[in-house]
């Protein structure tokens, strides 16, 4: 079995941090850099009390460096192990510990796209 968007091309990254689809096949670290986008546009800015920060930021490798420090993701030499980071990040998201929050696209022009989709695909059904 494939899975593919829409256009045939890879699968949406918001099913993707969703949990839908086995994060392996994006990869840890792609998907907490795209929640950390969608949650910035939509200045939700609870990821970043929640994360150890002081400040939002559009930097992955920052929001996860000090998630890994305050949750004792830390390796030998004090690197922080990112991946796992990054696979907290997504489990935080997913447990509803960073805010509520829709990855659908909710804006009158996103919502009109889903209907349309919707339409072409039962008339080529």
């Amino acid at each position: 079995m494939s899975l593919s968007g829409s256009s045939g091309g890879p699968p949406p990254l918001c099913a993707n941090a969703s949990g839908a689809i086995k994060d392996h096949l994006v990869g840890e670290l792609e998907l907490a850099e795209y929640l950390l986008f969608l949650l910035n546009q939509a200045t939700n800015r609870d990821y970043v009390a929640r994360c150890g920060l002081r400040e939002p930021t559009d930097d992955v490798t920052t929001l996860l460096s000090a998630l890994g420090r305050r949750f004792g993701a830390v390796q030998g030499g004090g690197a922080v192990n990112l991946e796992a980071s990054a696979q907290r990040f997504l489990a935080m998201f997913r447990a509803g510990q960073l805010g509520r929050f829709t990855l659908d696209d909710l804006s009158p022009e996103g919502v009109a796209a889903h209907f349309e989709h919707g339409r072409r695909n039962t008339a080529e059904a």
